[in-house]
């Protein structure tokens, strides 16, 4: 395992699936720094995140397959495919901090597509937290 980022709500790292042998990303969620309105009893997961919620149903080219999710005392655990030497939306945007059109036309038509999966009925938060899962391929694909 390699860790490849961290933020407010946890962290993320690398790993293989050994029965796959194949690299995934696991995303560790900190239930203390889950806020009250994040939460929503699903009929397969119990109580969850709305994030994990949303990403284990939905199926979609521009959303990280969510491939299972595990939970302890302090964290869930999100293992998730992992898109070749793809970066974080945000990631990427802090290292191109500057565009041109026809580029940040092409990300938002991606993002676009993405979040319309979602559905505007997931609400403003799920959709934030879509977002910050999105991910970048180095054909700038998400």
């Amino acid at each position: 395992m390699s860790p490849l980022g961290s933020g407010a709500f946890g962290f993320v790292w690398t790993a293989v699936d050994k029965e796959k042998n194949k690299e995934v990303v696991v995303k560790f969620i900190k239930k203390e720094k889950v806020l009250e309105d994040c939460w929503i009893e699903d009929p397969k997961l119990g109580k969850v995140t709305l994030e994990i919620a949303i990403l284990s149903r939905v199926e979609h080219a521009n959303i990280i397959k969510v491939l299972d999710v595990f939970e302890n005392q302090g964290f869930f655990q999100l293992v998730m495919e992992k898109h070749g030497s793809g970066l974080d939306l945000f990631a990427f945007i802090d290292r191109h901090p500057r565009l041109d059109e026809p580029l940040a036309s092409y990300i938002f038509r991606q993002v676009r597509a993405g979040q319309s999966r979602v559905g505007v009925n997931a609400g403003l938060g799920a959709w934030v937290r879509w977002l910050q899962g999105s991910v970048i391929h180095t054909r700038f694909s998400l």
